[in-house]
């Protein structure tokens, strides 16, 4: 898929995203940051993964009182145990989409659970420019949970795991490899237009 059909694919779901939140819950919409860490479990092929560090940026829109769609840009950096020729680095890059649903908050703390899909691609690198691989981007699942705590109206934490899993083409690896990790982040909720989930709770 070419990078204009993917720019263009993104900004339709982003618009649907928006049309059904204003049907729904006019304006509350939220932007997210997720730093965290990043533990392999499988080999990426005949290579095996040290545990990296990942970050993820998205967008919620709230579609139902306590459902929200999600649409984001996620990485994650893994060095190899063992280098494979001349790679050094394996990087996971690409988008995650699906929905997140709050459970009756607890407090100050609302617990969720959220499940989706991912088009990621994986980039083999070296010290040397040269020293680069790039597979083709590939649909893939998602699902995790976590905990929204509010610090005000407005901003919360959202600490939480995901399961990550997809199959990229790797002609170094002979083929079909697969990456499957689990990511380990601490969030940071900005909320607009509306309380965020997390602060309605302990109104």
């Amino acid at each position: 898929m070419s990078f204009a059909t993917r720019s263009i694919t993104i900004a339709v779901a982003l618009t649907l995203v928006a049309s059904a939140a204003r049907a729904q819950t006019p304006g509350r919409f939220a932007l997210e940051l997720r730093p965290g860490a990043a533990i392999p479990v499988k080999d990426l092929g005949p290579s095996e993964l040290n545990a990296g560090v990942g970050l993820e940026i998205h967008a919620t829109a709230q579609v139902m009182p306590h459902l929200q769609l999600y649409l984001g840009w996620d990485w994650a950096r893994f060095t190899l145990k063992e280098n494979l020729d001349v790679f050094e680095d394996a990087d996971d890059t690409g988008y995650a989409f699906g929905a997140r649903f709050f459970a009756p908050s607890i407090g100050r703390v609302t617990p969720w659970i959220r499940a989706g899909g991912v088009y990621d691609h994986v980039e083999l690198e070296g010290d040397d420019a040269d020293d680069y691989v790039s597979a083709d981007h590939t649909l893939g699942w998602e699902a995790g949970a976590g905990a929204a705590i509010a610090l005000n109206e407005r901003w919360s934490l959202l600490p939480g795991f995901r399961y990550r899993a997809f199959s990229p083409e790797l002609d170094e690896f002979g083929g079909k490899a697969d990456m499957r990790y689990l990511s380990i982040d601490i969030g940071f909720s900005a909320t607009f237009g509306g309380p965020s989930m997390a602060s309605i709770g302990h109104r």
